[in-house]
């Protein structure tokens, strides 16, 4: 006699199907860990291109504030240039702006160049650690690469 006994045939093939269900569902939250991860390095980046043109704003108006200084020379300050000393308005106008680029953005410095019909030119420039692009086309992505800013031209 032949009796036909259909589980017998089909032994541990739910167990397979649970196991390949938990080896899809783990890919994909792997894959959504890693897409949440690159959202917050983009909003960090954001966060400093926006703190940068805040501050390159905060320090135009502080010298529309002290215009003629402003015209005269007294705010220019080269990017490489170190924290101006005294007592001035405009070398502690510039001394706080230094101060706020260093402490909110990494590696953060500016210059500040004015001619005397106040047409000025701000920069801000930050370390990047997130860039992973060669911005300068030699192959990798160094630190060069990494060192983003931004100018900002204006009248007083």
């Amino acid at each position: 006699m032949n009796t036909f006994n259909p589980r017998s045939r089909q032994t541990g093939v739910t167990l397979l199907e649970a196991l390949i269900t938990v080896i899809v569902i783990s890919i994909g939250l792997l894959g959504l860990a890693a897409l949440q991860g690159r959202a917050l390095q983009e909003n960090q980046g954001a966060f400093q291109r926006s703190l940068a043109s805040i501050l390159a704003y905060d320090i135009l108006d502080c010298m529309r504030a002290n215009r003629e200084a402003a015209k005269a020379g007294s705010y220019d300050l080269a990017l490489d240039a170190g924290k101006p000393t005294g007592t001035s308005v405009p070398a502690t106008d510039l001394n706080q702006w230094r101060t706020s680029l260093e402490t909110g953005l990494a590696s953060g410095k500016g210059s500040v160049d004015c001619d005397a019909a106040g047409l000025c030119t701000i920069t801000v420039q930050w370390f990047d650690k997130s860039v992973n692009d060669d911005l300068n086309g030699d192959g990798t992505a160094n630190d060069k690469d990494k060192t983003l800013g931004i100018t900002l031209v204006s009248t007083l």
